[in-house]
């Protein structure tokens, strides 16, 4: 097995998003919100889910506190650069 098969296989995240990531152009860029639950695990959170809206809330803000022109919108459950 490939260390890219080994980390696909590894990372649900990569399972999930895999495809989407792919299709993406070399200038797109898009994260998955993850809340970190209580065992220290990432969890993949979305638009719909009161967690992923706060996960989106911070980026927001970590971004204007850092004086950055980007700008984070939703795209299902991700969260794509503009």
């Amino acid at each position: 097995m490939s260390s890219s098969e080994r980390r696909s296989a590894e990372s649900p995240v990569a399972e999930m998003y895999g495809e989407f990531v792919r299709a993406l152009s070399p200038v797109a860029a898009a994260v998955v919100p993850c809340w970190i639950d209580d065992d220290a695990q990432p969890v993949p959170v979305g638009a719909g889910d009161e967690r992923g809206v706060a996960v989106a809330e911070y980026l927001r803000r970590i971004t204007v506190e850092a004086d950055l022109a980007t700008r984070w919108e939703w795209d299902g459950d991700l969260l794509r650069v503009v």
